[in-house]
């Protein structure tokens, strides 16, 4: 359904509505009856009224050449985003009856409706009954003339309406009509200043849209810097370990070194006592405990923990209590 339809649909709703209420209404009973004097009395101005004649106009000589019709129409290209009703205003009355110029509505639409809820009200009247007190003035995208009851109504150039107005030339109105050059360079400022509204709003929405690219931008970056760092952390461990890996090779290199030193200059140890590498260190253990080493008088020292792993790769136990040789041949 269109917007048309709809209206129309609306205005049978509202005649049948109102057609209800006048049923409703209590007829009114008859007046008093007029006396003969009153009547007469009517009678006689009813004749004097009739009598009077209307003074015979006289004829006026035009001044000056009529301006170019096209100054009535719209000065400025029709904007979609306002309301698509045609406004008529500033009458110029040098003409037998006011000729007016048409402008576009500069109220905002409602949703989904070409007209804002004002023209929409006057189009509702129009259906109703096509005339000019309505309000409505046709689109301002299509002809009045190429409508049938608009062309007859419409106060502009090229209508039905327009046939019979003559240019005078001269206003009746005590206010000062404008000039042709006058009303063009209105409609020239006005259309300047629609368009200085319009490249601000156009700038406007540049720097908005440009905020909301740098702070997509800075979301971006965001994001990617968690992956940037990580990379170079992946880069990095093989690098961190090597080092570690050398400096754990060279402290078994060189606890080797000092053990087979140590087991070259000094006697063995105790009977029960053997010597293994953990973690780089020299240590000695019995019946799974494991001391540290002096090595220089090759004595067992403090009880470091238990011992754990395989005989190639020992590993220590330091939370583990001692066992002492009595309890293991218990």
């Amino acid at each position: 359904m269109t917007a048309m339809e709809a209206l129309q649909q609306e205005v049978v709703r509202l005649k049948e509505q109102m057609a209800i209420q006048a049923e409703q209404l209590v007829k009114k009973g008859p007046g008093r009856p007029k006396k003969e004097k009153e009547k007469a009395e009517e009678e006689g101005v009813k004749k004097e009224r009739v009598k009077k004649e209307k003074p015979a106009k006289a004829e006026v000589e035009p001044q000056g050449e009529a301006p170019d019709l096209d100054i009535y129409k719209l000065q400025v290209s029709v904007n979609p985003d306002l309301c698509m009703a045609r406004l008529i205003a500033d009458p110029d009355p040098r003409w037998t009856k006011a000729v007016y110029h048409e402008k576009q509505c500069s109220k905002k639409p409602v949703d989904g409706e070409p007209y804002c809820a004002l023209c929409s009200g006057r189009l509702v009247k129009y259906l109703d009954k096509p005339d000019w007190k309505s309000g409505w003035n046709g689109r301002i995208d299509e002809d009045p003339a190429d409508n049938e009851d608009l062309t007859k109504s419409v106060h502009m150039p090229g209508t039905v309406w327009f046939a019979d107005v003559t240019w005078t030339g001269t206003s009746k109105s005590k206010s000062k009509s404008a000039s042709p050059e006058a009303q063009a360079e209105k409609e020239a400022k006005k259309a300047e200043k629609e368009a200085e509204k319009e490249a601000k709003k156009a700038e406007k929405e540049a720097k908005k849209a440009e905020k909301e690219a740098e702070k997509e931008a800075k979301k971006a970056e965001k994001a990617q810097k968690p992956k940037e760092a990580k990379e170079p952390k992946e880069a990095k461990e093989p690098k961190a370990k090597e080092p570690k890996a050398k400096e754990s090779k060279a402290k078994d290199s060189k606890a080797k070194e000092v053990h087979s030193s140590v087991a070259e200059s000094i006697e063995p140890l105790d009977a029960g006592y053997n010597m293994c590498l953990i973690d780089g260190e020299l240590r000695v253990h019995k019946n799974g405990n494991v001391y540290e080493l002096n090595e220089v008088t090759q004595e067992p020292g403090d009880y470091l923990g238990r011992l754990t792993g395989t005989i190639e790769n020992p590993g220590l136990d330091c939370d583990a209590d001692e066992v002492m040789e009595t309890e293991v041949l218990e």
